[in-house]
């Protein structure tokens, strides 16, 4: 029972890189690019952020199963919209250095 667990663990940790380290890191650096434009107020660039995420795990996820229609572009998008807006507002929360207001 163990020796399947660590097998299917092993098969399985190069697609939870690739669904979900490596698209966490882009929307991670959308974030940091918009902290870098001074006229974004910090709501907004949660917001903004949020939609970037929003956008990209409905195209991504979205087209990849046999359900289709609004609900499930919604409901994918909502994957990405929820996790990035409070990383988003986390993130500049607890900045050390003083760009979160």
């Amino acid at each position: 029972m163990l020796g399947k667990l660590f097998t299917v663990v092993v098969k399985t940790v190069p697609y939870n890189y690739l669904f979900g380290f490596i698209p966490a890191l882009m929307i991670g650096a959308v974030d940091d690019i918009l902290l870098h434009v001074r006229v974004i107020s910090p709501v907004l660039r949660m917001l903004l952020t949020g939609l970037v995420a929003f956008a990209a795990t409905a195209v991504l996820y979205g087209t990849l199963g046999t359900e289709t229609g609004l609900k499930h572009y919604v409901l994918y998008g909502l994957v990405g919209f929820v996790p990035a807006t409070i990383s988003s507002w986390l993130a500049h929360k607890f900045d050390k250095e003083g760009g979160a207001q």
